[in-house]
């Protein structure tokens, strides 16, 4: 178990737009004059419905001086901008480069997902609908230099009408995401999550484009990212978490037995099988504190039978909550219980189909849950915002749910 329900839980017992660079190259063709030091590869324009996108490609300085890329613009577009890759702290964000990025002497300087990349807003339907955009990139030393660059669409529009999009004269909407990137199947850097995905549904809805804020998903990540203003929203908080105001839940799921093929069916708690079972637990404080399904297996004196994962983990590792079901694929554990979507998730991805069931919500401890409602999370000032979420999760009820089934979180 992370996202936001183990720091809940903790506390009870007391986290860019758009894909990579492609891999056909772009053709890039020089403006008069441009001397042939600055040469532009896998050159890629992804675009959203609403007209707004990004652009990715891997620009060659092969000269002995550095340049400068100044600016961007996009054919069709109504405005383009060149952002960066902000750190402050552990906090990773993102902002327009006003003063142009480098092109450093004998290397190249990468525009690319969760990096420096230039974003658009506005593209009229008819470039949109084109394969290829047009943009011209203007250098301080090499002048300008126009790339036919493949598009990929994103995420289709709705099929509900939405708002009305935004003039191209008004200022482009981000919407500004606080997520964790290690942390899959909820969130990476990469944008592979299920809430990456919802963030991109949610902004194409909105006529905005996505931008995240990175930070671990463990104590401090709200009053460091959302309360520092640095973000908006948090993809995926419980229902009931004070810290925040949130939107009506998407969905709802709660802790759950994975285990392989051969071994016994566990469908509950009190299964007598598991007396001679070793059971992976979750461990989701930063002091190792036990979940609820540790706590309600120690009360059946099972205690000599736990293994204990904590869902922080190694966090140079990918996914850190995903120990547990590694350890059962490795043959460490006999059963594993983990949080619902990372069971359904890892339970079909890293090897052979694993089998999951959710733990019955009558074997919690008293005072305790194994179920949680998931919503997303706003600062409590800003209850347009929360509003204006919520009719979004009203618009793509359909789509959402299929996103969770692709990706098996498990649901009550």
């Amino acid at each position: 178990m992370r996202s936001l329900v183990s720091l809940v839980v903790a506390m009870l017992l007391g986290v860019g737009v758009g894909v990579g660079v492609g891999a056909a190259a772009g053709c890039a063709k020089a403006s008069a004059g441009t001397p042939p030091s600055i040469h532009v590869e896998d050159a890629e324009a992804r675009v959203m419905a609403n007209g707004a996108g990004a652009f990715y490609a891997r620009i060659v300085d092969d000269s002995d001086a550095p340049d400068r890329l100044d600016g961007v613009e996009v054919a069709g577009a109504a405005d383009a901008q060149l952002h960066e890759t902000v750190h402050d702290g552990d906090i990773v964000s993102m902002r327009e480069a006003k003063d142009g990025l480098e092109v450093p002497a004998r290397s190249a300087l990468v525009l690319a997902k969760g990096g420096k990349h230039a974003m658009f807003f506005g593209m009229k339907a008819e470039a949109r609908e084109a394969e290829r955009a047009r943009v011209t990139l203007h250098f301080a030393r090499a002048g300008a230099m126009t790339v036919e660059a493949r598009i990929q669409r994103a995420i289709p529009a709705p099929s509900a009408a939405p708002s009305a999009a935004p003039s191209a004269s008004a200022a482009p909407r981000v919407l500004r995401v606080c997520a964790d990137p290690n942390n899959m199947p909820f969130s990476n850097d990469k944008g592979e999550g299920f809430e990456n995905k919802l963030a991109e549904m949610i902004a194409s809805d909105l006529h905005a484009t996505v931008a995240y804020t990175w930070f671990p998903q463990r104590r401090g990540f709200i009053k460091k990212t959302l309360k520092a203003g640095s973000c908006d929203v948090v993809m995926g908080v419980p229902a009931s978490f004070d810290m925040v105001a949130t939107t009506k839940p998407y969905y709802r799921s709660g802790y759950a037995f994975v285990y392989g093929a051969t071994a016994p069916h566990v469908r509950s708690l009190d299964a007598p099988e598991l007396a001679s079972m070793r059971i992976g637990v979750p461990l989701v404080g930063d002091d190792g504190s036990n979940a609820p399904p540790a706590i309600a297996l120690g009360q059946r004196n099972l205690i000599a039978n736990l293994h204990g994962y904590s869902v922080y983990g190694d966090y140079s590792k990918e996914s850190p909550p995903a120990d547990a079901i590694r350890a059962l694929r490795r043959g460490e554990i006999d059963v594993a219980i983990a949080w619902g979507p990372v069971a359904g998730y890892y339970a079909k991805t890293g090897g052979p189909p694993l089998q999951v069931a959710l733990v019955p919500e009558a074997d919690a401890p008293k005072g305790t849950t194994f179920t949680f409602d998931i919503a997303m999370g706003v600062r409590h000032a800003d209850t347009a915002l929360a509003t204006e979420l919520d009719g979004v999760l009203a618009r793509e009820h359909a789509r959402i749910t299929k996103l969770l089934d692709d990706y098996g979180v498990l649901r009550r």
